[in-house]
């Protein structure tokens, strides 16, 4: 025969096995609508009376209820990912798409403008065709159809040569047309032989003393000159970034003193190039390991575990 005290310990185990019941029914109901948050927390509740009880049973059912329960919130979260994706993906699409439709258009409107130009020279208005095809050749650049600007640019040489037959004026074309290789190369950011065609350009334009465009082309190797500064600068920077992204993966591992070298290595390499935003940034991610590196010495002393 059970005493008192059996009896109490009883009715007290089913009044947790009850409650137990109902924390795991609240929780599984959270879950189905996506309150995980407050799904874990009854789960945990639950699982720590029945550890209190000896219950494994409960305690099993729990656990598995939670792995599913993580098992749900993974596959939603890649779900939510593969849909941002393709949200993304779709955007960028249309949007080349508006972009090439666009240059096709310029190239279309540029080459009835260019039509224009060919009937005003064969009709002898040699300066309003060179207008025109100054505004074709414009239109090709904006368009990406460097082959056709670069006709036309021609044809602004041969009309130039016709209406005035000066050597001055063919001099100046052909500076012209060494400028547009320049404009060319520098769009294809090859700056070396962008600011070599614009010397050769800048030559011609002195010996014809035409101060305007040996002014111009002065700028345009300046401005080269600087964009070529800023593409080494952006390289320097692509690289040592890659030395900082070996810095976050050797951290990711708890490598911590390799992390630290390369964010030491590319703190350094910033400064190098000036860049104080970055060196500020890699600092906290250094201050971050060394904080990491204090953690667990702190935990191994404590520990008397030996350094």
């Amino acid at each position: 025969m059970l005493d008192k005290d059996s009896i109490k310990q009883k009715q007290d185990f089913c009044q947790d096995a009850k409650y137990i019941s109902s924390l795991i029914d609240l929780a599984d109901a959270q879950a189905e609508l996506a309150d995980y948050i407050a799904a874990a927390q009854n789960y945990a509740e639950a699982k720590q009376i029945a550890a209190e009880n000896g219950d494994n049973t409960a305690i099993n059912d729990i656990n598995l209820k939670i792995k599913e329960m993580q098992s749900k919130m993974t596959e939603e979260m890649k779900q939510q990912i593969e849909q941002q994706q393709a949200e993304e993906e779709k955007a960028k699409q249309q949007q080349q798409e508006q972009e090439e439709a666009l240059k096709q258009q310029i190239e279309t409107d540029g080459a009835a403008i260019e039509l224009e130009a060919d009937a005003l020279l064969a009709e002898g208005n040699t300066e309003t065709a060179k207008q025109y095809y100054q505004q074709a050749m414009q239109m090709y650049k904006d368009a990406g159809v460097i082959e056709k600007a670069s006709l036309v640019q021609k044809k602004i040489i041969d009309a130039d040569a016709t209406a005035k037959q000066q050597q001055n004026d063919i001099k100046t074309a052909e500076g012209d047309a060494y400028v547009l290789n320049g404009d060319n190369f520098l769009l294809e950011n090859k700056f070396a032989e962008a600011i070599e065609e614009y010397k050769k350009a800048k030559d011609i334009y002195s010996q014809v003393k035409n101060t305007d465009k040996v002014a111009e082309i002065i700028e345009k190797i300046s401005a080269a000159q600087v964009k070529q500064k800023e593409n080494d600068i952006a390289e320097q920077k692509m690289n040592i970034g890659v030395i900082e992204a070996r810095g976050d993966e050797a951290l990711k591992l708890q490598q911590y003193d390799k992390a630290k070298e390369f964010y030491l290595q590319s703190q350094a390499l910033y400064q190098g190039i000036k860049d104080m935003n970055k060196v500020a940034e890699v600092q906290e991610k250094i201050k971050v390991v060394q904080e990491l590196q204090e953690e667990i010495r702190k935990t191994r002393e404590e520990q008397g575990i030996p350094q």
